[in-house]
């Protein structure tokens, strides 16, 4: 977690023991409240969970080894990672052109 967020969750933690004081249940129907008001409620791609792969995504994108993006985000197996290692093509340019150098 970030520092900023780190923060604003210790802030949000001493009135507390939890820094949210809200069920999944909850969370789900802000969400559709909030895709319905957006005009995205028919979009399937629109979910929560994308904020997770905007996560992954941005750390593989900014060179995060794939291990450390591993342990990041809780993921017990590496081949869940892997899912977003594609998005890195310069990476498989990067290694031809190591190859193409030794």
């Amino acid at each position: 977690m970030t520092n900023k967020v780190r923060e604003i969750l210790q802030r949000r933690c001493k009135s507390s023991n939890k820094p949210f004081n809200i069920n999944i249940f909850k969370v789900e129907r802000l969400w559709d409240r909030m895709r319905k008001t957006l005009g995205y409620e028919n979009e399937k791609g629109f979910v929560l969970h994308a904020f997770r792969h905007t996560c992954a995504t941005t750390l593989i994108q900014k060179d995060v080894p794939i291990t450390t993006v591993q342990a990041y985000l809780g993921h017990a197996n590496i081949s869940t990672t892997q899912i977003y290692a594609h998005l890195n093509p310069k990476k498989l340019k990067d290694a031809a052109q190591t190859l193409e150098e030794g």
